[in-house]
């Protein structure tokens, strides 16, 4: 069952034949914040990010991280009043100002639960530290960019 409402899921996002009759949202985001932030601000974004998104009733996972977000969500259209007022979008971007989003939409709810995990890091580098990233013989030639870059790709 399960797999063939992704089936069905991913099937339709690459028709999108009528997206005004679709009752959910389907929101994928992410930022990253700079400088890193404490584990007890990621603590308390959790916290904030879990409590509003379930009395929303959105569905999906979100990351949190020293490093900032990232997850996907779906939920009801019809708690928006038109496009431009989402609360959901509206919440997350008073957490994360600049915000990276794509939304489409969909027939069906496309996730089962809803979950806001803590991670140790949003994207996984493995074990470096800065003194090994900017050892001059690790970071090799700046190339400008035009012509020498254009030649460089080709």
């Amino acid at each position: 069952m399960r797999e063939t409402a992704k089936r069905q899921s991913v099937e339709w996002l690459g028709n999108n034949e009528n997206p005004e009759h679709d009752a959910y949202w389907i929101l994928a985001l992410y930022q990253f914040v700079s400088p890193i932030v404490t584990d007890d601000q990621v603590a308390q974004w959790k916290g904030e990010i879990q409590d509003f998104l379930l009395a929303h009733s959105v569905r999906g996972m979100v990351m949190v991280s020293v490093e900032g977000v990232n997850g996907a969500i779906c939920y009801p259209k019809n708690i928006a009043d038109d496009d431009d007022d989402d609360p959901v979008e509206g919440f997350l971007r008073s957490k994360f100002p600049e915000l990276k989003t794509r939304r489409c939409s969909s027939p069906n709810s496309v996730f089962y639960r809803m979950s806001v995990r803590i991670r140790n890091e949003n994207v996984t580098m493995g074990p470096i530290n800065d003194d090994e990233l900017l050892r001059p013989e690790r970071i090799g030639e700046l190339v400008p960019a035009g012509p020498e870059w254009d030649a460089l790709l080709c």
